[in-house]
């Protein structure tokens, strides 16, 4: 695998990543608007007690107006998250291409993976990992590259047969060449 392909796949990861996260994003603002609206459900509940209350002279209308300031406050929240949540769906949508996200309001749980051991962790990331493959593949290419340049400071020997045609005569030998380095032109 070259390094322009391990340098995608780290991209695609990086992608998935911030997709898995907002994903979890996602789930964390559904389960916050669900609490949220049980609580403003039983806020409501008892602004009607309260007020039935109210009208026997049981309760006095601080209590009551408190109660209102609750539902309102409460109804702020679930706005606040429900506008964070839909950021989230958006940028995940962005993410997908521009396709639609159907499903997002949906989306309860997270996925449990079994735990893996450190070793065992650090070994799967060591092979899944296309940076670390990208670094090992450059690291190979650099210790290729330093090693041919160091053969080519040497001098060398050369040893080899010659056919020679030359105006129709044939002649055949051995060739011999030395090269030294310090003559050489290296760029």
């Amino acid at each position: 695998i070259s390094a322009l392909q391990h340098c995608y796949s780290a991209e695609q990861l990086e992608v998935l990543a911030q997709a898995r996260s907002l994903c979890i994003d996602i789930v964390g603002y559904n389960q916050l608007l669900r609490f949220n609206q049980s609580v403003l459900d039983n806020l409501n509940r008892l602004y009607l007690t309260y007020n039935k209350a109210l009208e026997h002279g049981e309760v006095s209308i601080i209590d009551v107006n408190k109660l209102k300031i609750e539902r309102l406050l409460m109804q702020q929240k679930i706005d606040e998250t429900t506008s964070l949540r839909t950021a989230a769906v958006a940028q995940l949508q962005g993410i997908n291409g521009g396709v639609e996200i159907s499903g997002a309001e949906t989306l309860s749980a997270y996925a449990t993976l079994p735990l893996l051991s450190l070793e065992q962790h650090l070994a799967q990331a060591r092979t899944a990992s296309p940076l670390l493959a990208k670094q090992n593949a450059l690291a190979t290419a650099q210790s290729k590259s330093v090693t041919a340049a160091a053969r080519a400071s040497l001098p060398s020997l050369s040893l080899g047969y010659r056919h020679v045609n030359e105006m129709g005569d044939h002649f055949n030998g051995i060739a011999m060449g030395v090269s030294l380095p310090a003559f050489s032109n290296p760029g």
